[in-house]
């Protein structure tokens, strides 16, 4: 193995001609803590994060060997390369889920969704999404609309508005809020921490609810997953006042696989009644090619005092 920064980006460099990512992306992290600020570790780096539609990321990395290495032309061709045309520019996400209740007489639930997202320049995107809710024997149904950008390399930002349809137990509107900003970048084998913000409000004809939460993001494994706590605060109308905290994780286990985990105790408003509700929660997630990503989700609610859920949710992504 070697034991240089030029031997460990060589090895990185190979590993990313065989599209093995996350073997590529574990050797240049390792010529990057042996010299840090070299041009040829950055490239690595930013053309690995870009590989796997990291692009803010990528982004980061040519921004920072432009201002150490102004007149390489590699740089130069880098930039204009993230700056140019995505040759894949949307996404299409579709999703179904199906709900299993206990503990109460109400019938099974079920969702679908369709999501469509298009990038724009830069990292910014805009996307459209549209809902169906069957609970209570009813159907709901919710149109959304909304955005993300960055603002400098380490603060994205979110907004959404969504609107119902003559709901009978989905909220009139809602609108929602938020982004991440990043706190430390990686180094001696941490990866990146981050600070989140997300925040609702949510309208029914009984009241608002407004949601208020704050989470930790770290990194950990040179990237390779993350962990992220989140403190929860729901608010109604009324003046009550509800807490929670939620635990997830994330983990590559390689460059085309994902699983996912995570479990909270969080109040979640229900036809504008707010109840605590605990939830444990798994899930798989797999590219087939460049273009298609399949999802599988299974998770378990039970809301104090009421009914139990335990629901399953698919689905794809397709890039075109």
């Amino acid at each position: 193995m070697p034991d240089y920064a030029d031997g460990w980006a060589l090895k990185g460099r190979l590993a990313y001609y065989q599209q093995a990512y996350a073997r590529s992306r574990d050797a240049f992290a390792k010529a990057e803590a042996l010299a840090p600020g070299d041009l040829e570790v950055m490239l690595g780096l930013g053309d690995v994060a870009l590989a796997t539609g990291r692009r803010a990321e990528a982004a980061a990395y040519y921004a920072k060997a432009q201002q150490d290495y102004p007149e390489s032309l590699d740089v130069q061709d880098r930039i204009a390369r993230l700056a140019g045309d995505d040759p894949l520019p949307w996404r299409i996400d579709v999703d179904g889920e199906i709900s299993s209740l206990s503990r109460t007489s109400l019938s099974n639930w079920s969702e679908q969704s369709v999501r469509l997202e298009r990038k724009l320049a830069g990292a910014a995107t805009v996307f459209g999404r549209v809902e169906r809710y069957d609970r209570f024997s009813q159907s709901d149904w919710m149109i959304h609309g909304g955005g993300t950008t960055q603002a400098g390399d380490a603060v994205s930002l979110y907004g959404e508005a969504g609107i119902g349809l003559d709901p009978d137990f989905q909220p009139d509107w809602q609108l929602s809020a938020g982004g991440t900003a990043r706190v430390s970048r990686a180094g001696g084998g941490i990866g990146a921490s981050l600070i989140t913000l997300d925040t609702r409000a949510r309208h029914y004809d009984v009241g608002t609810v407004y949601t208020f939460d704050i989470g930790w993001q770290q990194y950990v494994g040179r990237g390779r997953g993350f962990l992220w706590a989140k403190f929860l605060n729901s608010i109604a109308d009324d003046g009550s006042h509800l807490t929670g905290w939620s635990v997830s994780g994330m983990l590559n286990v390689s460059d085309t696989f994902r699983i996912r985990l995570g479990t909270a105790l969080a109040p979640e408003s229900d036809r504008g009644v707010v109840v605590d509700t605990r939830t444990y929660t798994g899930g798989v997630e797999a590219d087939v090619s460049e273009r298609v990503v399949l999802r599988l989700n299974a998770t378990q609610d039970s809301r104090r005092g009421s009914y139990r859920r335990f629901y399953v949710r698919t689905g794809i992504g397709v890039r075109f």
